[in-house]
């Protein structure tokens, strides 16, 4: 156990329960001043300030939270910009705090662009900011247009670090996804670099000077590494993307791919051959850090059995981080997807699973990385005790 003087935290003001008896011991053996050490001893027991490292009462909204969020500009263009706005001012007040368990530190953005209508074939795209004074506003979004990451600019600053992701183009192929035939396909490959290249351009054109790092848009479900046509088409499109990212900045370059398959159904020559290929793509490719998916929002409305689980979440993290490679950390879904009358939505996670789901990776010791994504933790992670006088919000993110 440990005794945390008032006023303080972490190893400062910290005594071992030992030092508290030698403490007693001397007081005693002094024969002066028991009274008043015991006196002040049972003001601190009182202000409640003596923890123990097992203790499982602390305060559901003290959970630690993921140290970075996602942010996607263009799934924002039907949210107000007071809204947006709120966020951020919030995240200011509550989670920069030095030191907090509720710190954030880093923001990812991601879908930074949209497809340029008049540019479709080559590949072009649209940054979602104004141009800036003097720029040709070609390459930009239209007036009036979705145009959220000039709000968000005004707050890279507040953050520790800053992620840059791009965007990647839909499949239109006759069969598959872009996670398994299109990523196969060189000419889609080169498509979606082409347009993530004119986006690292403008977006560095746009914020001369900052300071920040790379994201990789375009995912993955590392579960059809199994096939290793599917990884090799992954490792021409991340290897190439990584050196077009370097040549411009040479800054860490993030990745957030996913598991679709739970780990008790992997039979054992997928775990080995899954192993390999992942092995070998990492070789290959300039990623400093993966924070994979947890998939348990993704799966959130399947049958129980498909449901993921923490315990799929410590499979795949301890299988990536056995490979050696980048550094890994829990990308955290905090949403729930449900299907009503045929149509299904996206909602935050409550409350409660939000806390669960923290306290089982705590409980594992898993790292939370970066966590997708801001629209749903706001709603999700939002209770008086953390919060304050803050308005809560108003409904789940959708």
């Amino acid at each position: 156990m440990d005794l945390i003087l008032p006023g303080e935290s972490g190893s400062r003001g910290k005594l071992s329960f030992d030092s508290l008896l030698d403490f007693i011991t001397i007081a005693i053996m002094s024969k002066t001043g028991l009274f008043l050490h015991a006196l002040a001893f049972a003001a601190v027991l009182a202000c409640g300030s003596f923890k123990s490292r097992a203790a499982t009462n602390a305060p559901a909204a003290m959970v630690e939270i993921p140290k970075s969020l996602f942010i996607s500009i263009a799934a924002l263009s039907q949210v107000p910009d007071a809204q947006v706005r709120s966020w951020f001012e919030h995240i200011m007040k509550h989670h920069r705090a030095p030191g907090s368990p509720q710190r954030i530190n880093s923001l990812v953005l991601t879908t930074i662009g949209l497809t340029d209508p008049a540019a479709e074939d080559a590949g072009g795209a649209l940054l979602l900011a104004s141009p800036p004074p003097g720029a040709d506003s070609r390459g930009y979004s239209s007036a009036g247009g979705n145009r959220k990451l000039d709000i968000v600019a005004k707050y890279f600053e507040c953050f520790d670090s800053i992620y840059v992701g791009t965007m990647n183009l839909k499949w239109k192929g006759a069969t598959g996804t872009k996670y398994n035939a299109g990523i196969q396909d060189a000419e889609f490959r080169r498509r979606n670099i082409q347009v993530s290249t004119n986006l690292m351009d403008r977006f560095m054109a746009t914020y001369p000077g900052l300071q920040f790092q790379w994201y990789i848009s375009y995912e993955a479900n590392l579960n059809y590494f199994t096939d290793t046509r599917i990884k090799d088409g992954y490792v021409a499109f991340n290897s190439e993307l990584c050196r077009e990212m370097k040549k411009r900045r040479d800054a860490a370059i993030l990745w957030s791919p996913n598991f679709w398959t739970r780990s008790k159904l992997l039979t054992d020559q997928n775990r080995a051959v899954l192993a390999a290929n992942l092995k070998d793509h990492f070789s290959r490719a300039s990623i400093s850090e993966v924070h994979f998916q947890d998939h348990r929002g993704g799966s959130s409305h399947y049958t129980a059995s498909r449901k993921f689980t923490a315990e799929d979440t410590k499979y795949y993290y301890d299988l990536l981080k056995s490979l050696g490679g980048p550094e890994i950390a829990v990308n955290v879904e905090m949403f729930v997807r449900k299907i009503a009358r045929g149509k299904q939505t996206t909602v935050a996670m409550s409350h409660a699973d939000y806390v669960k789901h923290m306290e089982e990776y705590a409980k594992y010791r898993l790292p939370l990385g970066a966590s997708w994504e801001i629209r749903y933790w706001y709603p999700a992670h939002w209770n008086p005790a953390m919060c304050g006088a803050d308005h809560p919000p108003r409904g789940p993110a959708r």
